[in-house]
C-alpha cells in the first residue's frame, strides 16, 4: 500500500492550489489566497445540520489526499475519530443521495475497521498509524469504484465526486470544492479536460475576483451540478 501511495506520488512536486503563477496574476496573490481561503473555511456549514454531511466530504476527500501522500495517516484518522460520533447523530441531516448513501457504507467500513485498534492514536508508532490509515481509506475506494484497481485516476475522481457531490448537497463551499479538485489535477492532467482543468480556473478566477465572486460561485456550481449528473451517484437528495 505504501508503494502504491509513493507510486502515485512520484514524480510530482506537492500543490495545494498556490501554485505559482506569478507574472500572469495580480500581485499579493499568496496573502490573498490565504486570506480568502481562512474565510471560506470558516462558512462550511456546520450548524444547520450539516456538519455530519461537511465531515463525510472532508474525510472522503482526505482519503484521496492520503493515497495521494498530500494528508498524513494521523489526520486521516483524526476525521475519521471525529465523524463516528456525528454520523449516529439524528439531529444532523440526510440530504438522501445515492452518492451519501454509497459513501455511509464506505464509512462503516472505515470505522469498522478503524475499531478493531484500541490504542490511542496518540500511543501509535508511525508504521503502525500508517497501516490503520491504509485500512481506513481503501473502503472509499472499494466502495466508490467497485471492481476497479485502488490506483491510477480513480483516486483523482474520488476527491472530484466527493467534492462536487457535497457542493451540489449544500454541504461545500463552491471556492473550497474547486480549490480541492485544482489540488489533485496536477497529478492526473491526461483526466484532467472534464472537471478538473475548468475547476482549476475557476478557482483562480475567484481569488482574484476577475469578475464577482458570486458570479464565479455560480459557474463552480453549475459545473459541479453538470458533472455529477455524469457520475454514477446522479441521483441527488433532497434536504
Amino acid at each position: 500500500m505504501a508503494r502504491q501511495r509513493k507510486a502515485l506520488a512520484g514524480g510530482a512536486r506537492r500543490h495545494h492550489g498556490l501554485e505559482a503563477t506569478m507574472g500572469q496574476r495580480p500581485p499579493g496573490v499568496l496573502t490573498r489566497v490565504t486570506t480568502a481561503y481562512a474565510g471560506e473555511c470558516s462558512r462550511v456549514p456546520a450548524d444547520d445540520g450539516l456538519a455530519r454531511r461537511a465531515t463525510m466530504a472532508r474525510f472522503t476527500t482526505e482519503c484521496g489526499y492520503y493515497l495521494l501522500r498530500e494528508v498524513g495517516p494521523r489526520r486521516l484518522t483524526e476525521t475519521l475519530a471525529g465523524l463516528t460520533a456525528l454520523m449516529d447523530d439524528s439531529s444532523q441531516v440526510r440530504t438522501g443521495s445515492a452518492f451519501e448513501r454509497a459513501s455511509e457504507e464506505g464509512i462503516a467500513a472505515a470505522r469498522a475497521a478503524f475499531s478493531r485498534h484500541r490504542r490511542p492514536a496518540d500511543e501509535l508508532e508511525s508504521a503502525d498509524l500508517e497501516r490503520i490509515a491504509d485500512r481506513v481509506a481503501l473502503p472509499m475506494m472499494a466502495t466508490l469504484f467497485p471492481g476497479e484497481k485502488h490506483g491510477g485516476d480513480a483516486v483523482g475522481r474520488l476527491v472530484c465526486l466527493s467534492e462536487t457531490h457535497a457542493l451540489v448537497e449544500g454541504a461545500q463551499r463552491p471556492y473550497l470544492c474547486a480549490r480541492a479538485i485544482r489540488s489533485v489535477a496536477v497529478y492526473f492532467p491526461q483526466y484532467a479536460d472534464q472537471v478538473m482543468l475548468p475547476m482549476k480556473q475557476l478557482s483562480i478566477e475567484w481569488e482574484d475576483q476577475v469578475r464577482p465572486r458570486e458570479r464565479t460561485e455560480a459557474m463552480i456550481a453549475e459545473l459541479a451540478a453538470r458533472y455529477t449528473a455524469t457520475t454514477p451517484f446522479a441521483a441527488v437528495g433532497t434536504r
